[in-house]
């Protein structure tokens, strides 16, 4: 079930287009171009994450997607490019990075990816996601957002995903130097989930029944409450790259709920 669609990026586009067509060193250049690269996919009909999933997922009762999730609590912010969430209540985050392109993972953990000429440094998609799990973990926590168990609280389970192109070509360590195994081509990612679904389903139609179309789906409900937390910002590009010193965007306002499609019983 698709929860939350992806917001529209135009105007980042135009942003990037802009700020690319100024005078910034190569590096500076090379991090406006992947992003620009990325939020353009869509438009071009290429493969990349968001249809990849929603392929599989938006019409698949037994998951929740959310796309485009941002989340903050005690001062600190999230931003989530995927939620799934299936009907064991297991939370699956994704960090899409949609390289087409050579991606080199050292034995410290650093990431490197190609960029025609060079390998590149980029920040650690793996440290990011420790950080948006970390807070997911909070929010779920504090809202009570997952049903408890004979009353008592049960703590999320939450799988963090680094989501590559299939046409990736993936470096990597041993996993016995440094585990990289949750940065995963999208091919072998669904194929993963889909077995988790099909596990999933046979416990849940053993010892609950099939769960009917109703106001009440459990699923529905925590994974609308979840989106309704959501909290969009204008994002400042200049200071993501260390383009310049500038001070954050304006706070960020709550988001009507009028974005949450295929979800008539959302609270």
């Amino acid at each position: 079930m698709l929860i939350k669609k992806k917001e529209l990026i135009e105007e980042d586009i135009q942003k990037l287009s802009d700020l690319l067509a100024q005078d910034f060193n190569l590096h500076q250049k090379f991090l406006i171009e992947r992003e620009l690269r990325i939020l353009k996919s869509p438009l071009t009909g290429q493969l990349n994450s968001t249809h990849f999933l929603e392929f599989y997922y938006k019409d698949n009762r037994d998951w929740a997607l959310i796309h485009d999730l941002r989340i903050e609590n005690n001062g600190c912010a999230a931003q989530f490019d995927h939620v799934l969430i299936n009907r064991s209540f297991k939370f699956f985050v994704i960090e899409s990075k949609n390289f087409s392109y050579g991606v080199k993972i050292t034995e410290d953990g650093e990431f490197l990816v190609y960029d025609g000429n060079r390998y590149q440094q980029i920040p650690s998609p793996i440290d990011e996601n420790k950080k948006q799990v970390e807070v997911l973990e909070s929010i779920l926590h504090e809202n009570e957002i997952i049903p408890k168990k004979l009353g008592v609280s049960v703590k999320p389970k939450i799988k963090p995903y680094i989501l590559l192109s299939p046409q990736s070509v993936i470096d990597r360590p041993p996993k016995s130097i440094f585990d990289s195994s949750m940065v995963i081509k999208g091919d072998f990612l669904i194929k993963a989930l889909l077995k988790q679904t099909r596990k999933a389903k046979r416990i849940i139609t053993k010892f609950i029944g099939v769960p009917k179309k109703a106001k009440k789906d459990p699923l529905v409900w925590v994974a609308c409450r979840l989106s309704s937390l959501h909290r969009s910002i204008e994002t400042d590009y200049t200071q993501k790259f260390g383009l310049v010193n500038t001070p954050p965007s304006a706070s960020a306002e709550p988001r009507n709920l009028d974005y949450i499609s295929n979800c008539d019983y959302c609270i």
